[in-house]
């Protein structure tokens, strides 16, 4: 097993567990603007670029297909975007981080790893997530998110980013992540990549990326960690 001297992760799905709250923030961001609310599917189709993209992404879809109450504005997408990020903010309470992973980051600190994130969300939902957990300013040396790069996963810039800011060489550092473009964006950018099955909406399609090692649990990642010292 290649040495692993920076941990990249992922943030939604990996470090935390907001896929079910994701969706009811992005259900109440366009829920007046659409005659249907998107189901989980249609939400997670619209991921990659930041949180304004996507709901931008969902309401054009929508109005194309005659879902909209009104003709499509660029008012009507503020409208959106703020009322997601008015919800998120409110109830970040209820997010919850998946079992031992803080520790597990503690950990890989301590032992002189370097830690990064490489998330689709856009800076200001990412910055505050990882506040609110301790996570920045703290083990997480560097963020890269989607308001960052040009082009967002399966994209690799993303993940050669964070490289650079972590200073570390490719073949050194591991991507963890939970969804395909995860994966891909890792594979694309010549790091070994870890598919985190622990938060995945879809682990066959996140199987079927090719990752170099997959982690059911945490535990998992814990003990591939340890071996690659």
């Amino acid at each position: 097993m290649a040495r692993i001297s920076a941990l990249l992760l992922d943030l939604d799905g990996t470090i935390v567990n907001t896929l079910g709250f994701l969706f009811e923030a992005f259900r109440h961001a366009v829920a007046p603007f659409v005659t249907r609310l998107p189901t989980d599917a249609e939400v997670v189709a619209t991921f990659g670029p930041s949180e304004p993209e996507c709901i931008a992404i969902y309401l054009h879809r929508a109005a194309a297909a005659g879902e909209t109450r009104q003709p499509l504005s660029p008012t009507a997408i503020d409208q959106a975007v703020d009322r997601f990020f008015g919800y998120y903010e409110r109830g970040l309470d209820q997010i919850r981080t998946f079992p031992g992973i803080l520790e597990l980051i503690s950990t890989v600190r301590a032992q002189g790893r370097r830690v990064g994130v490489f998330t689709g969300k856009g800076r200001r939902g990412a910055e505050y997530t990882l506040q609110q957990l301790n996570l920045m300013p703290g083990p997480v040396e560097a963020l890269v998110s989607s308001d960052d790069v040009t082009h967002p996963k399966p994209h690799p810039e993303g993940v050669l980013r964070s490289l650079e800011l972590l200073r570390v060489p490719a073949a050194e550092a591991l991507f963890v992540g939970d969804a395909a473009a995860d994966i891909r964006a890792g594979n694309a950018a010549g790091v070994q990549t870890a598919a985190a099955v622990w938060g995945s909406f879809d682990p066959r399609d996140l199987l079927a990326a090719g990752p170099t090692y997959v982690c059911q649990t945490v535990t998992d990642l814990a003990a591939l960690l340890a071996d690659s010292s």
